[in-house]
């Protein structure tokens, strides 16, 4: 038991000190911008000794050694016996990123040691004397692939490097909760109004429930209350999953504060001095989609200011400010998350991705192209313009794993770009993955789902509405109105169903890439709240599937992914 009680106070702490690292970083950006504030510094103070304090307490002495050193160095800070220069100040996010690096090690591994003496060197440097000089020493860190270390390759490889020479090798005091990575747990902080909430609720359901009971002991004399009881249970049921799905919500503002970092090392290896200005940090999101989206929002902006931004001489030219600014600003509207993404850069030239896909045999030279089927181009794989590739981006193999990445979250992203102005990055995801609205309908004999965001309308049509355009394509007229229709079995690679004509026919309505589509389905069975479930390892691969929902006459229907399916239904358009 006693062993079992420090294994979980390791685990709280390690928890505590992730949060406490993001905390500091974003300290000593702010330090980087305001070096004569002394709160910010007092502020990374206390953190750095709590942190030091605590990993002595509970066996992390590694940890602890780090953190006291990097205290020493905060100490001559709050003295003012050295400035926070750009040297100390990468110094100090170089210790951060070395000290998140063994925290998460330490998570996996008690008993992980991990190499400090760079990190550890340059702090002894600045406190024994610091010199001017050493700044250019600087310069040649290079920024990794995820935008957040200010190590050399020679540092890097050292900092990463594991006193023992077996990593593959599972140590015998390897804790049995982490064999498998799959079992690994996360964990988020939660406000105590969510908390209570969600015991209200299910305080309210318990009640209802011992009523419904009781008033089942003799239904037809209670008939009435019976009635009346399940109606309250089913809006009761209502609020208590939306209180449980609150507690997977999380403030994007965690978003926020590492893509600060992303454009500060960015700009700098870049040589192009960006500002970062954010709006909408409470908007709240499912916790899973944050972690998703660090990794798109990253490169998005990495493309942004290595394409986007113009260098200062540019910039001069063109009347804009030395320094550019980079805006991100998240919402929601309509049942979904929407975070935008936009710069004030040169924008998207669409001649040259014009020139570009023409010399790749990506288009048609007796067709025209809009500007944004032009622009939607860029996620095409392996497709770029830059004239050089650099270490930030230019292989064209980034933005096709954004636009994968959003989709496999049910999402879409847009792109609008003004030359000279800049580019705008609108990503629309649901705010949750869990449970939703959906239409259930059939095809083929069986029943689908779709979210009800992903469809505008139900439109019951006849045969006479339908124009034939050629063998595989067709038309619904509704006054002036076009809507080309889809057989959304051929989609889904589904056999096609023979054709009823003395059926009436019904499709619904969607939007593909901002354009209307009906899909052609056998019947409407209605709306319901559904609560989506992980498929079986033998059904992942499904095309178009995110998932499974049980009905409410206990059989399954299967959940579509619309924007997965969005090429599937084009090419059968």
């Amino acid at each position: 038991m006693a062993s079992y009680d420090t294994d979980e106070l390791k685990e709280t702490f390690l928890i505590e000190c992730e949060e406490s690292l993001d905390r500091t970083e974003c300290f000593f950006m702010d330090l980087e911008s305001n070096p004569t504030d002394r709160n910010i510094i007092n502020q990374i103070f206390r953190l750095a000794h709590s942190i030091k304090g605590s990993a002595k307490s509970v066996g992390f002495d590694q940890l602890g050694e780090l953190t006291h050193a990097l205290e020493e160095l905060l100490v001559l800070l709050q003295n003012g016996q050295i400035q926070p220069n750009q040297y100390v100040v990468d110094t100090l996010l170089s210790s951060n990123d070395l000290l998140r690096m063994m925290t998460s090690n330490l998570r996996e591994d008690y008993e992980h040691k991990t190499d400090t003496s760079v990190v550890s060197k340059r702090i002894k440097t600045i406190m024994d004397g610091f010199c001017e000089s050493e700044v250019n020493s600087s310069s040649n860190d290079s920024i990794s692939d995820n935008g957040l270390t200010l190590f050399s390759e020679t540092e890097t490889d050292l900092i990463s490097k594991r006193t023992d020479h077996e990593p593959s090798k599972l140590r015998e005091n390897q804790r049995p909760m982490d064999r498998q990575s799959e079992d690994k747990d996360e964990f988020i902080r939660l406000s105590l109004k969510k908390i209570e909430s969600l015991i209200d609720n299910l305080g309210e359901q318990v009640i209802l429930q011992s009523s419904l009971e009781e008033a089942a002991k003799n239904p037809i004399l209670n008939e009435d209350l019976i009635s009346k009881t399940i109606s309250q249970l089913g809006k009761i049921t209502l609020d208590l999953q939306k209180s449980a799905m609150a507690l997977r919500m999380v403030p994007v503002q965690s978003l926020y504060q590492k893509t600060r970092r992303i454009i500060r090392d960015t700009s700098r290896s870049l040589g192009k001095p960006v500002e970062i200005m954010t709006k909408g940090e409470e908007t709240e999101i499912d916790k899973v989609f944050v972690d998703e989206l660090s990794s798109v929002v990253s490169h998005i902006i990495r493309n942004a200011i290595d394409h986007g931004i113009e260098n200062q001489e540019e910039r001069l030219e063109a009347r804009k400010p030395e320094r550019a600014k980079i805006k991100l600003n998240a919402y929601q509207s309509f049942g979904y998350f929407l975070l935008e993404i936009a710069d004030d850069g040169r924008g998207i030239d669409t001649k040259k991705i014009y020139q570009k896909a023409m010399s790749k045999g990506l288009l048609d030279d007796q067709k025209s192209y809009s500007d944004e089927e032009l622009i939607n181009l860029i996620f095409t794989s392996g497709f770029s313009t830059a004239q050089s590739v650099t270490d930030v981006s230019g292989r064209g193999v980034g933005m096709d794993a954004v636009l994968s990445k959003v989709k496999s979250l049910k999402g879409d992203i847009k792109v609008i770009s003004k030359p000279g102005i800049g580019t705008t990055f609108t990503i629309r995801l649901p705010l949750s993955i869990a449970i939703f609205n959906g239409i259930v309908f059939t095809l083929c004999g069986d029943r689908f789902v779709l979210p009800s965001t992903d469809i505008h309308e139900v439109y019951w049509f006849s045969e006479k509405q339908i124009s034939r355009i050629n063998e595989n394509k067709s038309i619904i007229t509704r006054g002036d109105e076009v809507i080309e229709l889809v057989d959304f079995e051929k989609s889904l690679g589904i056999k096609k169903r023979p054709f009823n004509d003395s059926k009436r026919m019904v499709s619904l309505i969607v939007e593909i890439n901002r354009k209307k589509m009906g899909l052609k389905v056998d019947d409407i069975i209605g709306q319901v709240r559904v609560v989506q479930k992980r498929l079986g390892h033998e059904l992942k691969e499904l095309r178009g599937v995110s998932g499974g929902a049980i009905l409410g006459d206990g059989e399954v229907a299967l959940v579509l992914n619309l924007s997965s399916l969005q090429d599937d239904i084009k090419n059968a358009a």
